[in-house]
């Protein structure tokens, strides 16, 4: 893996004059503190949010003790107990500089900003995605530009929701001073919904994807608001905030039951779902995705008993008024994620999570498992 990320370097620094290698945002800041008679420079760092919170998560319930979990190098790739820092947020300046694809990859001259890459996981594909042979025609920005993309972004609500959103919040008071947005694509209604509560101007926006280049007077990035799969009481703050002016009808619990339906997503859909309404006809189900924020905000605050399949709507439970009982149904062939078990650990939700078999209700872990589960779950 190393020799091919070398070659590769090699091929880009010899025949192209294309970036080819990774430093820190440091390398291109030189400080000149007795000289006054030197041209003003946009680069810099600040460090906009110091967090000195710990996060504890409680672990969720489990109701089956089947939970795939996935390992690295023999050791559990989320800790199910543990004290973790939130990350202090920096505000990165450098002028004259690009972004590249749909991750907001900066780089200045022929040097990628370490601080601004973020990969899934260390193989031959990350690499090959971020060491091009070849870029789009690049395009000029005027102004003061604010990249804001995030990894996952795209199509991922939670990453839209739960990282990206957050930066927005840590720079409110300079959102007028900004020219230009650079935020994940493809625009989307339930992205644009969300950007309106935030208060930036639409026009300002530009949806970045693979093909995307510019260049930048002056771009400004951030460091990420928090580490994978690990939501924390900042990014929360974050979102409450912007839905702090909405005005919600939420004044007595009507203790809704609610099923966070995924029927129209190709995956983690329970084939058989509906088939609880027949013992369950109390039941609401709801796709989150047609419901306005405002809609979305006075179910989840009406709700004890929410239940969804992993997916983008379990995102909303920061929401959920505290003591809100959550079951989280997991596919059998998908391992365990917490990000939105944690999520309920910092809103004080009481989170459970059960293993089915989402395509056939008639085995072991079909809709006699579920019924007795949520025998005790809706009790």
């Amino acid at each position: 893996m190393t020799l091919y990320f070398l070659l590769r370097q090699i091929i880009i620094f010899v025949f192209t004059k294309k970036p080819y290698r990774f430093k820190s945002i440091n390398t291109f800041i030189e400080e000149k503190k007795y000289i006054v008679d030197v041209a003003e420079s946009a680069t810099f760092i600040s460090k906009k949010h110091v967090c000195n919170e710990l996060n504890i998560y409680k672990y969720p319930t489990i109701l089956h003790e089947n939970l795939n979990t996935r390992e690295i190098k023999r050791r559990p790739r989320y800790r199910s107990t543990g004290i973790f820092k939130n990350p202090d947020i920096y505000f990165y300046s450098l002028e004259d500089a690009s972004i590249v694809g749909n991750q907001g990859l900066v780089y200045k001259n022929r040097t990628y900003i370490g601080e601004s890459l973020r990969i899934w996981q260390n193989s031959r594909i990350n690499f090959k995605s971020v060491l091009r042979f070849r870029m789009t025609k690049v395009l000029f920005l005027k102004g003061v530009v604010l990249n804001i993309a995030t990894l996952g972004a795209d199509g991922g609500f939670y990453h839209f929701l739960h990282e990206l959103l957050p930066k927005l919040y840590l720079l409110k008071a300079e959102l007028s001073q900004f020219d230009h947005f650079l935020i994940n694509g493809p625009s989307t209604e339930w992205k644009i919904k969300w950007l309106i509560l935030t208060g930036i101007d639409l026009q300002k926006v530009t949806w970045i994807d693979h093909q995307s280049h510019f260049k930048c007077d002056q771009l400004i990035f951030t460091s990420p608001v928090i580490n994978d799969q690990q939501p924390t009481k900042y990014s929360i703050l974050a979102l409450r905030s912007f839905l702090n002016p909405l005005e919600t009808d939420v004044k007595q619990l009507q203790k809704k039951i609610i099923w966070i339906t995924r029927d129209t997503e190709p995956m983690r859909n329970i084939f058989w779902e509906k088939e609880i309404l027949r013992y369950y006809p109390k039941i609401e189900f709801v796709d989150l995705k047609h419901y306005s924020i405002i809609d979305t905000v006075n179910l989840l605050n009406n709700a004890s008993h929410i239940i969804s399949p992993h997916g983008a709507g379990l995102s909303n439970i920061f929401i959920c008024r505290e003591n809100t009982n959550v079951m989280e149904l997991y596919p059998e062939t998908q391992s365990f994620q917490p990000c939105y078990s944690r999520i309920s650990s910092l809103c004080s939700l009481n989170h459970f999570v059960l293993v089915l078999d989402f395509s056939n209700s008639r085995s072991k872990k079909g809709i006699k498992f579920l019924l007795s589960k949520l025998e005790l779950f809706l009790r």
